[in-house]
C-alpha cells in the first residue's frame, strides 16, 4: 500500500533507532540551565555527591564524556525540583 507514495529504498531498510542530540543540546542552548543544576549547592540540596557529578558535569559540558549519564541526572533534578514546588 505504501509503495504508492514511497520509493522502494525508504520502504524495504532495516529499521534504526532515532535518538535526540543531547550533546548539542548541552554544549549549546542548555549550557546555562545544566550548569545551574550541576552546581555544587543545588546537587548537595539534593543529598548527592557533589564532587564527583560536578566533574562528570564540567567533562560532559566540554565534550569530553557522554552526555547522557549527566542527562539522567539533570532530568532526575528537574523532576526532585517540580515535586518539591508542590
Amino acid at each position: 500500500m505504501l509503495s504508492e507514495y514511497l520509493t522502494a529504498n525508504a520502504i524495504d531498510r532495516p529499521k534504526h533507532g532515532l535518538s535526540a542530540p543531547i550533546e548539542q543540546w548541552l554544549r549549546r542552548p542548555l549550557r546555562g540551565w545544566a550548569e545551574s543544576r550541576l552546581c555544587p549547592a543545588s546537587l548537595a540540596a539534593d543529598g548527592f555527591d557533589a564532587s564527583g557529578l560536578c566533574a562528570n558535569g564540567d567533562a560532559t559540558l566540554a565534550g569530553g564524556r557522554d552526555a547522557r549519564d549527566v542527562w539522567t541526572d539533570l532530568m532526575y533534578h528537574q523532576w526532585r525540583e517540580g515535586r518539591t514546588a508542590r
